[in-house]
């Protein structure tokens, strides 16, 4: 039997790369696979999700190796000297962890993100486990995140201490392909679960024009892009609702979103709903009819595949990876990134029924249901054997 530790960089069950995770694991958990995490605190709403799962868990204080790179210069340099202490840290126990995977008889460490070296370190003590580092993020380009030491230290440890890497997307692995140098690379999309699936036979004409952008709230997302895109669409005497779903993660960002909707007037146009759970999410989900997903980079598109399996009109700016997932005026819309009269225009379209709306959307359904089918969790079976 296998056995398999899966490092989780957080123990927030909503975030993307652990929700995806978590998905995998319930398609492994009926196979001849020994499954257990390792985690960095006991709190959170991961730890209780692992135990009903019946997945072992393992507790080690661990950090991260980014930054955020909306951070001035010398707010960066403050962190350095905690950063070195933390690495220190970070190798020690590493050490403990690699002597424990060693004698309980783990083959396999699994990274779930590329925001920690855990796995790494795991490996240069542990030198006959295999390390599977799975990509899920671009850093710079979707999270405004930088790495302590540089790009070139990460590029160094990726080549030296990872088995075998795995992305999800071709975006992403075109754009760390220039810089790996491990033969066993592998495009794997996520799964997405069936709890997703909302079907519906509702006609936008019949429906209040309604839209929703969920995740985190930061500049690289462009909740601004869409508020500017209601704005013009006031302006035409059509006023839609749009739900701002997500995570404060940049508040000066957030601040200045806020200030724009209220100086504009759209406080009945604009809703900031905050971060929802599920249940809440599915919930709004069900009243409105378009997602739009304004972000500069998706590692993979989630948001994108939920509103799909929710049966909205997906409009995405014609981005990594949004456009692998969206075939323009057959699967969804893609409109110029930041280009707020293309966005307007769209929706304007979208809501005057100038393209075959109903047909785009149940193309877009039928697409997404293919991520529902477990093909992620049994290529990563596959690679565990």
């Amino acid at each position: 039997m296998k056995k398999v530790a899966i490092i989780f960089h957080d123990t927030d069950s909503t975030s993307g790369a652990t929700r995806s995770m978590m998905e995998i694991i319930d398609n492994l958990n009926s196979r001849d696979i020994y499954l257990a995490a390792i985690v960095r605190n006991k709190t959170g709403t991961l730890i209780p999700e692992l135990k009903d799962k019946n997945i072992e868990v393992m507790y080690a204080p661990f950090w991260g190796n980014t930054f955020s790179l909306r951070s001035d210069q010398i707010h960066y340099l403050l962190k350095i000297p905690s950063y070195t202490i933390r690495s220190i840290l970070n190798i020690i126990n590493s050490a403990k962890l690699a002597l424990v995977l060693k004698k309980r008889g783990f083959n396999i460490v699994y990274t779930n993100t590329r925001t920690t070296y855990i796995g790494a370190n795991i490996k240069f003590f542990y030198k006959k486990i295999r390390h599977i580092w799975h990509i899920r993020e671009y850093g710079v380009e979707d999270h405004d995140l930088g790495t302590f030491g540089g790009e070139k230290l990460f590029y160094k440890i990726l080549n030296k201490y990872a088995d075998d890497v795995v992305f999800i997307s071709n975006s992403m692995c075109q754009k760390y392909s220039d810089h790996i140098l491990i033969p066993k690379v592998h495009v794997i999309y996520d799964d997405v679960s069936e709890k997703y699936i909302q079907k519906r036979t509702d006609l936008l004409k019949s429906r209040e024009f309604s839209i929703l952008i969920c995740g985190n709230i930061c500049p690289k997302k462009g909740q601004d892009q869409i508020i500017k895109a209601v704005r013009k669409l006031v302006e035409f005497g059509i006023f839609p609702k749009l739900y701002v779903a997500g995570r404060v993660t940049d508040t000066n960002y957030y601040k200045e979103i806020v200030e724009y909707t209220m100086i504009n007037r759209l406080e009945n146009n604009v809703f900031f709903t905050g971060q929802l759970n599920f249940e809440d999410l599915m919930q709004l989900r069900k009243k409105t009819f378009i997602t739009v997903v304004a972000s500069y980079s998706e590692g993979f598109g989630r948001a994108a595949i939920e509103g799909m399996l929710s049966g909205h009109l997906i409009i995405g700016a014609d981005r990594p990876a949004t456009n692998e997932l969206i075939k323009d005026g057959v699967t969804g819309r893609l409109y110029k990134y930041n280009d707020i009269e293309d966005l307007a225009k769209i929706l304007l379209e979208a809501y005057k029924q100038l393209f075959p709306v109903d047909v785009v959307r149940l193309n877009g359904f039928n697409i997404a249901t293919n991520f529902t089918k477990g093909i992620a969790a049994e290529r990563i079976a596959e690679l565990l054997a």
